[in-house]
């Protein structure tokens, strides 16, 4: 009885002291409107005739904002999603590809698939040191034992040249997960 007193006198105590308080006197100069909702994904527009898949997540600085990743040049965006176009071939080795095109991964229904794309303009080409996906010609820079490499197709060793190997990644395209095939640094 006594504990039920004293728990109802903190109720009341609290109701007491929101009431006195009233709203906010000032704005809190930390508080900063989400721009959009965490993990939905769209499709927009880079304004020069490409498209790009958009994701709401966090930058560099821990800023909720849209985070855009160009699709491919031939490629189209789907719910938020960089898919192969109608006239991308598929392919397993960038030895499969055109010149000027790298074997790069995308999502088809509902799955990782490599198809041919239109080499990334300024990006590197070949098993060359990356940041981010963005200095590549592939679209892609994965993360290997001893860095970070711009991704190399390939089905077999043979298509990776001396002192290299081809080897299994698992990796995850616009929030589908899935596994390719990529060279090795030596």
């Amino acid at each position: 009885m006594i504990a039920s007193r004293v728990s109802l006198g903190r109720l009341v105590f609290g109701a007491v002291l929101l009431a006195s308080l009233g709203a906010c006197s000032a704005d809190n100069p930390d508080f900063v409107e989400p721009v959009c909702e965490p993990g939905v994904r769209s499709c927009t527009s880079l304004g020069t005739g490409q498209s790009a898949a958009a994701v709401c997540g966090r930058d560099q600085d821990d800023r909720q904002v849209q985070l855009v990743d160009p699709c491919p040049t031939g490629s189209q965006c789907e719910t938020g999603r960089c898919t192969p176009g109608a006239d991308l071939p598929a392919c397993v080795r960038q030895a499969t590809c055109a010149v000027g095109r790298s074997c790069a991964p995308l999502v088809a229904d509902g799955a990782v698939r490599s198809v041919c794309v239109q080499n990334q303009a300024q990006g590197r080409e070949g098993l060359v040191a990356c940041q981010y996906d963005s200095d590549c010609a592939s679209y892609r820079c994965l993360q290997h034992v001893g860095g970070r490499y711009c991704l190399l197709a390939c089905d077999a060793p043979s298509d990776c040249g001396a002192q290299r190997t081809c080897a299994e990644f698992n990796v995850t395209i616009y929030g589908v997960q899935g596994t390719i095939r990529a060279c090795t640094p030596a």
